[in-house]
């Protein structure tokens, strides 16, 4: 499928830089603002959510069995996060090169196909975290019966040592 001009979406160039992955495909340009519009929403509503997962970290493992882990938690965190980020862009790669993807070129039917089927894998893999968060069971309560539990050893460890 060739793009004519008019039909053509506005190069990224006028688009700014963080609005890039709201452009609508090809020949739905009357569409860019409404989609704009909703990838601003969308960043804005989960940008707050990046800073506090950190703090979390930390509380969790501030401390463990008497040891101070929170620097080994944070490499551990690190270095899963960067692995994962580095195998899923070239699991991307090998994905859209299995699909028979050619770049700046016109695409067949089954590289199409390919890239839509594709694109369905980070939806089920969000939908698999999203049913590990529902399964998830620590709460508030859980973590004041947590907080209980250890203060009440710590206080039962200092009475029989005083």
């Amino acid at each position: 499928m060739k793009l004519s001009p008019a039909s053509a979406p506005p190069p990224a160039a006028k688009v700014p830089a963080c609005r890039n992955a709201a452009l609508p495909p090809a020949g739905r340009v009357k569409d860019l603002p409404a989609r704009m519009a909703l990838e601003d929403v969308r960043a804005l509503s989960y940008a707050p959510t990046i800073p506090l997962m950190w703090p979390m970290y930390a509380g969790v493992v501030d401390e463990w069995k008497g040891r101070h882990i929170t620097g080994v938690m944070y490499a551990t965190i690190r270095f899963g996060l960067k692995t994962g980020l580095g195998v899923g862009g070239a699991m991307a790669g090998w994905l859209l090169w299995g699909s028979g993807y050619h770049a700046n070129a016109v695409q067949t039917a089954d590289s199409l196909r390919g890239i839509r089927t594709i694109s369905l894998f980070p939806a089920m893999l969000f939908a698999l975290v999203i049913i590990c968060k529902i399964c998830y069971k620590i709460g508030r309560e859980l973590n004041i019966q947590t907080q209980q539990d250890e203060l009440a050893e710590r206080y039962k460890g200092l009475a029989q040592a005083g």
